[in-house]
């Protein structure tokens, strides 16, 4: 994965923190929305769409489907709306570093990094990518408090 690109885990995908915020930011050309629903969801797509500067191009893939996209991207904003596929995607692909930045709190939620909540299995996850050698953050907002696993 290039340097310049970035990976947010955010359920939320597409809305204003990631639009007025890590856009302004990061200073991508692209956004990679991985979502096995919203790859198949042509209307919410449009909706996404709408909420993103015309500047920047938007992709719509499944995570099996984003593999080619994490190699070669470049100022990319990767968006993943689960750790689950997030791992699953990036798996057999150099990656350096991921942001968590909204994962709603549930029942099976019970580790809390300030405002994100994960599962047993989902800090299981990332505490193997972490053993891997990547840096596992979590942000909501850029210059809001970050926590480092």
């Amino acid at each position: 994965m290039k340097k310049s690109s970035f990976i947010r885990v955010d359920e939320r995908l597409i809305h204003g923190q990631v639009v007025h915020g890590w856009l302004r930011y990061l200073k991508v050309k692209a956004i990679v929305v991985v979502d096995r629903e919203v790859a198949l969801d042509k209307l919410r797509q449009q909706i996404y769409q709408c909420a993103v500067p015309r500047h920047i191009t938007v992709h719509f893939v499944r995570p099996e489907e984003c593999g080619g996209l994490l190699d070669e991207g470049e100022a990319t904003l990767f968006l993943f709306k689960s750790i689950d596929q997030m791992a699953a995607a990036i798996a057999a692909h150099e990656v350096e570093t991921i942001n968590v930045g909204c994962v709603q709190k549930t029942a099976s939620r019970t580790h809390s990094f300030d405002a994100i909540s994960i599962s047993d299995a989902e800090l299981a996850q990332l505490t193997n990518m972490k053993n891997a050698g990547m840096v596992i953050t979590f942000q909501q907002v850029p210059g809001g408090k970050k926590f480092t696993l």
